[in-house]
């Protein structure tokens, strides 16, 4: 078996690409996909860059998505979700061209983004991160949607997106009681329907023909979030699993 030492010399090398975003290389792997521990690795470099010296590392958790190509460069995408006196929290997004993972939208603006994607050259993939509370109590479902509603779409990146997609003056009032600091006239402007926008919820059964909706109108790949919620996670899971319909 061909087991060359890879030249590792320069793959924390990041180099910046605008504000908060970062460009990696990865090495040439005999099994032809980037090594996964080397995108967290440079993804946690990238997310240091926006911080102060000294905070260091507390935790971390990673999701793939979609395998990676190491003969494309991976760019690094940081969200400054929050900045604190003793901890900062970060989210980064590792991307290559192969096509997109987008976050907060609903299934009606899958059609609006999906011939972007598209545009870029056939074979796009389009992915999706769906936030899932699989519960019909509407209270559990206003107090734990509302809150990462709030917690996300205040981060600029994402209020942007939310702009491009023309919810910009449903959202404004949120968005100036945020930037006030009155976070419960936030939670207040977030109303039913654009928490049924973002927040899949209902029974299993409802969930899964929300989802549908999502693939209908061009998502090909639809990964579940879950959102804590008054359910255990692993019977939850498996209700909402094309398995568990029965």
């Amino acid at each position: 078996m061909d087991q060359h030492p890879l030249d590792l010399t320069h793959v924390f090398d990041l180099e910046p690409h605008g504000p908060d975003t970062y460009v990696g290389e990865s090495p040439i792997y005999s099994w032809g996909r980037v090594y996964g521990g080397l995108v967290i690795a440079q993804a946690l470099w990238a997310a240091t860059r926006t911080v102060r010296l000294e905070h260091a590392v507390h935790s971390l958790h990673a999701y793939f998505i979609l395998g990676g190509d190491p003969g494309e460069p991976v760019r690094y995408e940081v969200d400054r979700v929050r900045n604190g006196r003793s901890f900062s929290t970060r989210r980064v997004v590792a991307r290559q061209s192969a096509g997109a993972i987008l976050n907060w939208l609903s299934a009606e603006d899958v059609a609006t983004v999906a011939p972007h994607v598209h545009a870029g050259g056939e074979g796009r993939e389009l992915v999706a991160r769906l936030f899932v509370l699989p519960t019909e109590n509407l209270d559990v479902v206003r107090a734990v949607g509302k809150r990462a509603i709030a917690a996300y779409l205040n981060v600029p990146v994402y209020a942007a997106f939310q702009e491009w997609l023309g919810r910009g003056e449903r959202l404004a009032p949120m968005w100036a009681h945020w930037r006030s600091g009155d976070r419960k006239a936030a939670l207040d402007a977030i109303d039913d329907e654009l928490l049924g926008e973002f927040v899949i919820h209902g029974s299993p059964g409802a969930c899964r023909e929300h989802v549908a909706r999502y693939v209908a109108n061009g998502l090909h790949t639809p990964v579940l979030a879950l959102l804590p919620g008054d359910y255990e996670a692993r019977a939850a899971t498996r209700a909402l699993s094309p398995v568990g319909r029965a």
